[in-house]
C-alpha cells in the first residue's frame, strides 16, 4: 500500500499544543474527526481507542517520533495523518525524548494484517531518516 493514498491532509496539523500524552491524544482524536471516514465517531471515542492502545505500550518510536494507532469498528478504509507538536510532548517514548512528530494510523477493526502492513510501512519511512 502506498502511504500517500491514505494520507488525509485535512487531518494534519503543524501546531499541536499539548504537554501530556492524554492532551496530545485528545488533539489527535479531534484532528481525526476531520476525515469523512470517521463520521460515525466522536473525538472522545477516537481518543478512547488511541488511549486504550497506548495502555498496552507506548507508541513513542524514538527520535521525537510517535506512531499512535488504533483499529475502529465500522471504518471502511485506513486513515493516516501527520501532526507536529513544536514544543514536544512527554509520551513515554523508548528513548525518553519528548515527541514532536506524530504519524497517526486508524483503520478497520477486521483488517489486522493490513493494519500491521501500514504500521510497518510508516515505521520503515520513519527509520530511513535515522
Amino acid at each position: 500500500m502506498e502511504l500517500y493514498t491514505i494520507l488525509n491532509r485535512k487531518c494534519c496539523s503543524t501546531n499541536i499544543e499539548a504537554k501530556t500524552k492524554d492532551e496530545a491524544l485528545k488533539s489527535l482524536a479531534e484532528l481525526a474527526t476531520n476525515s469523512p471516514l470517521l463520521e460515525k465517531y466522536s473525538a472522545g471515542e477516537v481518543f478512547d481507542r488511541l488511549r486504550s492502545r497506548e495502555e498496552q505500550g507506548s507508541t513513542g518510536f524514538g527520535n521525537e517520533i510517535a506512531i499512535p494507532h488504533a483499529r475502529l469498528e465500522g471504518v471502511d478504509d485506513f486513515l493516516l495523518f501527520i501532526a507536529l507538536a513544536p514544543k514536544g510532548v512527554e509520551f513515554a517514548a523508548m528513548d525518553k525524548k519528548k515527541v514532536k512528530l506524530f504519524f497517526v494510523i486508524l483503520g478497520p477493526e477486521e483488517k489486522v494484517n493490513e493494519h500491521l502492513k501500514v504500521l510497518a510501512s510508516v515505521s520503515r519511512v520513519v527509520s530511513q531518516g535515522n
